[in-house]
């Protein structure tokens, strides 16, 4: 039963705590997707990565039309370091729901990893038109170009990430870095002397 499980949980003997699980997802299959999902958590707390990926994509069987599903199963092969994968189940969820933001800075993560930073700073993109007020969007987008070498457009995206917040010394940082590329001496100094209230250590 449940309490079984969870004690096999505690003992640290995560696979005797699937055995269960999975028995108990037979014997009333209208739960069976939250057994699965029990074993995803058991094995994702864990570390246990590779493990948790057959209980995630029983899940997926169980409820196709739930974008999280695959958002969770991408994020066990993104820790895993096997990007493709993520890349593939994230945009298997962005099918389900195409406005799914986490899906695309995921998606965008997975690029960046994979040093692929023009992907990266499209699937960036895309994210912030979903959610244009997280500053962490536009920072991405603002790294992608640095990586590229294209300081010009870098520029605006690391401009509106300090704009959204103001006291990310490492998005200011970034944006010095930019202006002393573009050859603006006057603007890079005027960042510079705000990055030394924020953070000196960056200075």
């Amino acid at each position: 039963n449940f309490s079984l499980a969870e004690a096999y949980e505690k003992a640290g003997q995560l696979e005797k705590a699937e055995a269960v699980y999975n028995i108990l997802a037979e014997i009333n299959p209208a739960e069976a997707k939250t057994y699965h999902r029990q074993s995803f958590r058991i094995y994702d707390a864990a570390g246990k990565y590779e493990q948790a990926i057959t209980p995630a994509k029983k899940v997926i069987d169980l409820e196709p039309k739930n974008e999280m599903n695959y958002y969770y199963l991408g994020l066990m092969s993104f820790k895993l370091q096997r990007y493709d994968e993520a890349v593939a189940a994230f945009r298997q969820g962005l099918a389900v729901k195409p406005d799914f933001a986490h899906a695309w800075f995921q998606i965008g993560s997975a690029y960046f990893n994979k040093k692929n930073f023009k992907e990266a700073a499209a699937a960036y993109k895309k994210y912030t038109e979903f959610s244009p007020d997280d500053s962490s969007g536009w920072l991405s987008i603002g790294v992608c170009y640095m990586q590229l070498k294209d300081h010009e457009s870098a520029l605006e995206p690391l401009k509106k990430c300090v704009e959204l917040k103001p006291d990310n010394a490492v998005a200011w940082y970034n944006l010095a870095i930019v202006y002393i590329n573009l050859k603006d001496n006057y603007s890079a100094k005027e960042v510079y002397n705000r990055l030394v209230t924020l953070d000196p250590s960056l200075a």
